[in-house]
Order: structure tokens, then sequence, then C-alpha cells
């Protein structure tokens, strides 16, 4: 756009030459014309490319509050009701419940991670703490072969 004005300012009869001298005030206006729609281009470039960004970032804070509250469907409810069942006396269902929970976290890592992403065996940790305790997991987390908390 900014060429196309300083080419048909030269170009249009009486325009910048009059009487053989060129007019430095014309001139001066043209080019700032053209400085002003360039620097206007830059800027709205700038702006498509902040605005795709914010975009991704919306949809990415979306994806993650959708990813939270399947995970409270699937998982922390049932592991609610295994824990309501263990409470009641009943194992059998308490077992049921979080075999389902179970299911439904491998399918949401499987989700989150994506198609082949994951190997079987891949996700093992390297500490097995059977008594819940963090700072017994922490404790044997130096090195070595994968071991179960003692006290169990």
């Amino acid at each position: 756009m900014s060429v196309l004005c300083t080419v048909l300012a030269f170009v249009l009869p009486g325009s910048l030459y009059e009487s053989g001298t060129i007019r430095y005030v014309r001139l001066a206006g043209v080019l700032g014309v053209s400085t002003l729609a360039i620097a206007a281009s830059v800027w709205r470039t700038q702006l498509v490319r902040t605005q795709s960004d914010l975009a991704a970032q919306q949809r990415g804070a979306e994806r993650g509050r959708r990813d939270a509250l399947e995970l409270n469907d699937a998982v922390l409810q049932e592991l609610f009701t295994a824990r309501t069942w263990l409470g009641l006396g009943h194992e059998a269902e308490a077992i049921e419940s979080l075999d389902k929970a179970l299911g439904s976290t491998r399918g949401l890592v499987s989700d989150l991670l994506g198609e082949g992403a994951v190997r079987p065996g891949e996700l093992v940790r390297s500490q097995i703490d059977l008594r819940g305790d963090p700072a017994s997991a922490q404790q044997g987390s130096e090195g070595g072969a994968p071991t179960a908390a003692a006290g169990a």
C-alpha cells in the first residue's frame, strides 16, 4: 500500500511536480502516509498474533478444566464410593468401585498422553509406599529397585 502511494504520487500529473520543481510538503505527506501504512501493517500482524496466542491459552485453560471435571467424575467419585462401601463393611463392592476408579484412571492417562505415548510398564514408580506416608516414600527414593514400604 505504501509503495503504491509513493508510485502514484510521482506518476500522477501535478501531484509532486509543479512547474518542474518537487513539492516537498506533498512528498513529506506521501512518505508520512507510507510510513503510517507500514506501521499499521506491522501493528495489525502483532495484534493478530497476540489474539491467536490468547485464544490458544484460553483453549488450554478450558481443556484443563474439562480434564479436572472428568477426573472428578470418573475417579474421585468412585474412590468416595469405595470408601463408603468399606465404612459399611461391604468389601466386595468397595473392591469393585476401586477397580472402576483404576480403569477410569488408566483411560484418562491414556487420553491425556495420546495414543501410543505410553508403553506397558513405562509409568511404574521406583518407590512403592503401602502405608501412605510421604516421608517414608522419600527415604527409600535414593535408588535401587522398587520396594514395598516396611510395616504394611
